[in-house]
Protein backbone atom coordinates (compact mmCIF):
# COMPACT_ATOMS: atom_id res chain seq x y z
CA UNK A 1 0.00 0.00 0.00
CA UNK A 2 1.37 3.05 -0.79
CA UNK A 3 1.02 6.31 1.75
CA UNK A 4 -0.90 9.08 1.02
CA UNK A 5 1.66 11.57 3.11
CA UNK A 6 4.63 10.98 1.06
CA UNK A 7 3.67 8.16 -2.00
CA UNK A 8 6.34 5.72 -0.27
CA UNK A 9 5.33 2.31 0.61
CA UNK A 10 3.25 2.37 3.95
CA UNK A 11 6.44 0.09 5.53
CA UNK A 12 8.92 2.67 5.06
CA UNK A 13 6.96 5.61 5.65
CA UNK A 14 8.32 8.05 8.61
CA UNK A 15 4.77 9.09 8.96
CA UNK A 16 3.15 5.77 9.57
CA UNK A 17 2.60 6.87 13.68
CA UNK A 18 -0.71 7.49 12.48
CA UNK A 19 -3.04 5.12 13.47
CA UNK A 20 -6.93 5.12 14.29
CA UNK A 21 -8.05 3.83 17.88
CA UNK A 22 -12.17 3.37 17.94
CA UNK A 23 -13.34 2.99 21.38
CA UNK A 24 -17.03 2.51 21.75
CA UNK A 25 -19.05 1.30 24.71
CA UNK A 26 -22.43 2.46 26.39
CA UNK A 27 -23.04 5.65 28.57
CA UNK A 28 -20.95 5.48 31.53
CA UNK A 29 -18.95 2.39 30.45
CA UNK A 30 -15.28 4.57 30.76
CA UNK A 31 -15.21 5.57 27.33
CA UNK A 32 -13.58 8.78 27.59
CA UNK A 33 -10.98 7.42 30.11
CA UNK A 34 -9.84 4.90 28.49
CA UNK A 35 -9.72 6.86 25.26
CA UNK A 36 -7.49 9.75 26.71
CA UNK A 37 -5.16 6.76 28.64
CA UNK A 38 -4.70 5.47 25.01
CA UNK A 39 -3.85 8.92 23.41
CA UNK A 40 -1.26 9.83 26.63
CA UNK A 41 0.36 6.22 25.86
CA UNK A 42 0.54 6.69 21.97
CA UNK A 43 0.74 10.42 21.72
CA UNK A 44 -2.83 11.11 19.66
CA UNK A 45 -5.59 12.83 19.86
CA UNK A 46 -8.85 12.61 21.55
CA UNK A 47 -12.39 12.86 19.11
CA UNK A 48 -15.42 12.56 21.33
CA UNK A 49 -18.70 14.32 20.63
CA UNK A 50 -18.77 15.59 24.06
CA UNK A 51 -15.93 18.03 22.70
CA UNK A 52 -18.48 19.98 20.71
CA UNK A 53 -20.64 20.83 23.24
CA UNK A 54 -18.17 22.06 26.06
CA UNK A 55 -17.67 25.74 25.98
CA UNK A 56 -15.84 27.70 28.25
CA UNK A 57 -18.72 27.50 30.62
CA UNK A 58 -19.19 23.73 30.40
CA UNK A 59 -20.69 21.03 29.20
CA UNK A 60 -24.25 22.00 27.40
CA UNK A 61 -25.62 19.21 25.10
CA UNK A 62 -28.34 20.15 22.62
CA UNK A 63 -29.39 17.26 21.05
CA UNK A 64 -30.87 19.46 18.11
CA UNK A 65 -26.95 19.47 17.06
CA UNK A 66 -26.02 15.90 17.62
CA UNK A 67 -25.81 14.56 14.15
CA UNK A 68 -23.61 17.89 13.56
CA UNK A 69 -21.12 16.99 16.55
CA UNK A 70 -21.21 13.17 15.15
CA UNK A 71 -20.61 15.18 11.78
CA UNK A 72 -17.67 17.29 13.14
CA UNK A 73 -15.42 14.03 13.99
CA UNK A 74 -15.09 12.35 10.74
CA UNK A 75 -13.07 15.44 9.26
CA UNK A 76 -10.78 16.27 12.65
CA UNK A 77 -9.74 12.35 12.38
CA UNK A 78 -8.72 12.63 8.44
CA UNK A 79 -6.92 16.06 9.30
CA UNK A 80 -5.08 14.51 12.36
CA UNK A 81 -4.33 11.49 10.12
CA UNK A 82 -3.30 13.31 7.20
CA UNK A 83 -0.26 15.03 9.63
CA UNK A 84 1.00 11.67 10.61
CA UNK A 85 -0.92 11.87 14.30
CA UNK A 86 -2.65 8.98 15.88
CA UNK A 87 -6.38 9.44 16.56
CA UNK A 88 -8.13 8.01 19.23
CA UNK A 89 -12.65 8.37 18.54
CA UNK A 90 -14.58 7.44 21.53
CA UNK A 91 -18.62 7.68 21.61
CA UNK A 92 -21.00 5.17 22.02
CA UNK A 93 -21.47 3.57 18.48
CA UNK A 94 -23.88 0.89 18.94
CA UNK A 95 -23.86 0.00 15.25
CA UNK A 96 -21.35 -1.79 13.29
CA UNK A 97 -21.57 1.21 10.56
CA UNK A 98 -21.00 3.53 13.02
CA UNK A 99 -17.29 2.20 13.48
CA UNK A 100 -17.05 1.42 9.48
CA UNK A 101 -17.11 4.82 9.10
CA UNK A 102 -14.25 5.26 10.97
CA UNK A 103 -12.47 2.45 9.93
CA UNK A 104 -12.92 3.57 6.41
CA UNK A 105 -11.47 6.82 7.01
CA UNK A 106 -8.33 5.43 8.51
CA UNK A 107 -8.13 2.76 5.61
CA UNK A 108 -8.29 5.72 2.98
CA UNK A 109 -5.34 7.52 4.71
CA UNK A 110 -3.65 4.49 4.89
CA UNK A 111 -3.53 3.71 8.53
CA UNK A 112 -3.70 0.65 10.55
CA UNK A 113 -6.70 1.18 13.18
CA UNK A 114 -8.57 -1.66 15.86
CA UNK A 115 -11.97 -1.14 18.15
CA UNK A 116 -11.75 -1.30 21.48
CA UNK A 117 -15.03 -1.84 23.19
CA UNK A 118 -15.86 -0.25 26.71
CA UNK A 119 -17.46 -2.55 29.25
CA UNK A 120 -17.29 -0.61 32.64
CA UNK A 121 -20.53 0.22 34.74
CA UNK A 122 -19.24 3.96 35.78
CA UNK A 123 -22.55 5.48 35.59
CA UNK A 124 -22.87 7.83 33.22
CA UNK A 125 -22.07 12.04 33.72
CA UNK A 126 -24.69 13.27 30.82
CA UNK A 127 -28.12 13.37 31.21
CA UNK A 128 -28.70 10.19 29.27
CA UNK A 129 -32.51 9.08 30.44
CA UNK A 130 -32.56 5.50 31.28
CA UNK A 131 -34.85 4.37 28.82
CA UNK A 132 -32.34 6.07 26.01
CA UNK A 133 -29.81 3.80 28.02
CA UNK A 134 -31.85 0.75 27.28
CA UNK A 135 -32.38 1.46 23.92
CA UNK A 136 -29.12 1.27 22.96
CA UNK A 137 -27.94 -1.52 24.71
CA UNK A 138 -30.86 -3.40 22.86
CA UNK A 139 -29.55 -2.06 19.47
CA UNK A 140 -25.94 -2.81 20.60
CA UNK A 141 -24.01 -4.72 17.39
CA UNK A 142 -20.76 -6.42 18.49
CA UNK A 143 -18.02 -5.86 15.83
CA UNK A 144 -15.70 -8.68 14.59
CA UNK A 145 -11.95 -7.96 15.99
CA UNK A 146 -12.76 -5.43 18.46
CA UNK A 147 -10.77 -5.88 21.41
CA UNK A 148 -12.39 -5.41 25.23
CA UNK A 149 -10.86 -2.86 27.31
CA UNK A 150 -9.98 -5.77 29.73
CA UNK A 151 -7.89 -6.93 27.45
CA UNK A 152 -5.98 -3.31 27.27
CA UNK A 153 -4.32 -3.87 23.97
CA UNK A 154 -4.03 -2.40 20.73
CA UNK A 155 -5.16 -4.70 18.45
CA UNK A 156 -4.26 -3.47 14.87
CA UNK A 157 -5.38 -4.31 11.41
CA UNK A 158 -3.04 -6.10 8.90
CA UNK A 159 -2.35 -2.98 6.20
Amino acid sequence: MICPLCASKVEECPEVNARMVIVRGLPGSGKTTYAHQVARRIGGVVLEGDQFFTRESGYQYQSRLSDIAHAWRAPSAAYWLYRGVPVIIAGTMTQRWEVLKYAEIAERMGCPWSVIRCSGKFGTVHPVPVEKQAQMAAQWEDFDGEMTDEQGGINERPY
